[in-house]
């Protein structure tokens, strides 16, 4: 019993550590894109007319934490599906850890 909960709470910590990271890298990273990457991609003439359709509506406003406020249950529901995945990706993989076995047939001894 004492087993399982360790490996309950190991595996909840880290996934818990791995949502937050990457949810955390990927804000970041799509707060640049749209501050610098995207102003600087729209400059290019022939660019800008084929990725404005597109694209065009992440160039409106600004980037900043108030975004990032008003936007809060948008955000919360994708970091609690981000942790749903990932959780179930862990638990799948310690089922697969723990109940399946490598089968060596006698043609691997090599």
């Amino acid at each position: 019993m004492i087993r399982l909960l360790h490996r309950v709470f190991s595996t909840g910590i880290t996934t818990l550590a791995f949502t937050t990271a990457t949810f955390s890298t990927y804000t970041l990273a799509f707060g640049l894109m749209r501050a610098i990457a995207l102003p600087i991609l729209f400059q290019i003439p022939l660019v800008s007319h084929l990725f404005r359709p597109f694209l065009g509506h992440f160039i409106r406003g600004r980037w900043s934490l108030l975004l990032l406020w008003r936007n809060r249950t948008l955000i919360w529901q994708s970091f609690l599906l981000g942790l749903t995945t990932i959780s179930a990706w862990e638990f799948a993989e310690s089922l697969f850890d723990e109940k399946v076995q490598e089968v060596c047939v006698p043609f691997c001894m090599a």
